[in-house]
């Protein structure tokens, strides 16, 4: 786990330089609702915090009749965009479904262009 995190760092590091939006998601098998109790974990978070991105997921995300993990992750560093994120529950896998939706801030509506012509 030591050296997925260190890499993981550096990849947040180089996103965070370039000074785009990034999103990153995936099935890090890394218990996000363990931060406080297990100290990679929360080295983990804290890299992925002081890089500027914050996790959207914070529910768990694997479910059992004796456990419950939040291990798959989407974190973004796009705080001030509005967007949408949440998991989609279902019993399809072991894992639950999860989604990010960012709007796009360039975008212009029909609606927006159709009142600004007339």
């Amino acid at each position: 786990m030591n050296i997925f995190s260190t890499t993981y760092s550096e990849i947040l590091e180089i996103l965070n330089n370039e000074n785009k939006e990034s999103v990153v998601m995936g099935d890090f098998n890394i218990d996000l609702l363990q931060f406080n109790k297990h100290n990679p974990t929360d080295d983990f978070v804290n890299n992925a915090f002081s890089q500027s991105f914050v996790p959207v997921i914070t529910k768990p995300t694997s479910v059992t009749y004796t456990s419950a993990t939040l291990i798959d992750h989407i974190y973004t560093n796009n705080v001030t965009n509005p967007s949408h994120s949440g998991i989609i529950l279902t019993n399809m896998s072991d894992h639950f479904g999860i989604f990010y939706i960012m709007e796009n801030p360039h975008k212009t509506s029909y609606l927006n262009t159709y009142i600004n012509e007339h």
